[in-house]
């Protein structure tokens, strides 16, 4: 591993066990019900079986794991695997069942080549590697013999307002940030399609499929909350943490926040669109 990737690993590993971590715990309930209805599809995508062996990649507080052990029931076995000590810390008090565990690891290059699982999953864990064709290579032995994965990531930042606002905000107020490479570690590193499709077929997967669809998130029913969330837990906070605005500028860019979701408030909440990558594969050889 070279200096550089070795830096934008350890950025990763410090990022997912600072405060930030401990807002996704915090807001976990939040979290869960944005996503609700792509963790829907992604499980239909998935297609886990009664006692499969299920490694979770990317768990955070656990919510997929959990839900993964009760379809593979007590005959199955399923690991939760993240770098995050808070999260994985949530995920443990959360959990009760025997045959689902939680590890703390980066999937990109824990040894894993003795676990045979006979499914990889993830929803939005496997954007932030630091070399995605190692990483992804790694997960590849991790599976048995025809061994399948099944995951999510967000597409373009572009098309994902939820992301594209509250950036927007930042820069209002802090003037525009450095640039980062479109395919750099972060929620939206996977957002195009051929990329990820050349970084699975390198690191040795088959009958790769990408399927892009247009979901609905549930971001709740009250419109602070919601910008709150937005600012505060999505890739903003990261600008948010380094400037360290005083509160009222904070209340300024939450209340800018809000007047853009306007629009997406409905008699049922607040409605946004979102596009997500959905991946399935089976490991080669």
């Amino acid at each position: 591993m070279n200096d550089q990737i070795a830096e934008i690993t350890e950025q990763q590993r410090k990022f997912w066990n600072s405060e930030s971590a401990n807002k996704w715990v915090t807001n976990n309930q939040s979290m869960d019900r944005l996503l609700a209805p792509l963790t829907e599809n992604l499980f239909e995508i998935a297609q886990v079986q009664t006692g499969e062996a299920v490694l979770d990649i990317g768990c955070g507080v656990g919510t997929t794991t959990r839900q993964v052990g009760r379809t593979t029931g007590p005959d199955g076995r399923v690991l939760g695997l993240d770098i995050s000590a808070p999260m994985l810390a949530a995920a443990r008090e959360k959990s009760e069942a025997a045959h689902v565990s939680f590890l703390e690891a980066d999937a990109a290059s824990h040894d894993l080549s003795d676990a045979a699982f006979d499914l990889a999953f993830s929803r939005f864990g496997i954007m932030f590697f630091a070399e995605p064709i190692v990483a992804f290579t790694n997960i590849r032995g991790a599976l048995t013999p025809g061994g399948r994965i099944a995951m999510a990531c967000w597409g373009p930042r572009v098309d994902n307002p939820w992301f594209q606002m509250p950036a927007d905000i930042v820069e209002k107020y802090f003037g525009s940030q450095p640039a980062m490479p479109a395919r750099a570690p972060g929620p939206t590193a996977f957002g195009e399609k051929n990329y990820v499709e050349d970084i699975l077929s390198n690191a040795g997967f088959e009958n790769i499929q990408i399927e892009t669809k247009t979901i609905e998130l549930d971001a709740g029913d009250e419109l602070q909350q919601a910008a709150k969330y937005a600012l505060f837990s999505g890739p903003a906070s990261r600008a948010v943490a380094q400037h360290k605005p005083d509160q009222d500028v904070l209340d300024a860019m939450v209340a800018d926040v809000e007047a853009r979701l306007q629009p997406y408030q409905t008699a049922e909440g607040i409605r946004i669109s979102g596009q997500v990558h959905y991946l399935t594969a089976v490991g080669a050889g």
